[in-house]
């Protein structure tokens, strides 16, 4: 029997000093949000106050996926 629920995603955009996690819905919408701090542990934020970033990464993915994805498929010829 195939299962047919879905899962939230985690997306995560890491600099030197700060880590962002978002846990997004299958459909793309921001459920909530972390950041973590370099030596810290993870802190929740509200989405308003993430939301912009959230939204360039998205635009980011959404616009790189399917060439990174060509790319790794174009190294792989085998498969």
């Amino acid at each position: 029997m195939a299962s047919t629920a879905s899962h939230d995603r985690l997306i995560f955009h890491l600099s030197p000093l700060v880590g962002e996690f978002f846990v997004v819905s299958p459909d793309g919408h921001l459920i909530t949000a972390f950041l973590r701090f370099k030596r810290t542990g993870y802190n929740r934020v509200p989405n308003e106050e993430v939301s912009q970033e959230f939204n360039r990464d998205m635009a980011y993915w959404t616009n790189n996926l399917p060439r990174l994805k060509k790319t790794l498929q174009a190294d792989r010829p085998y498969q």
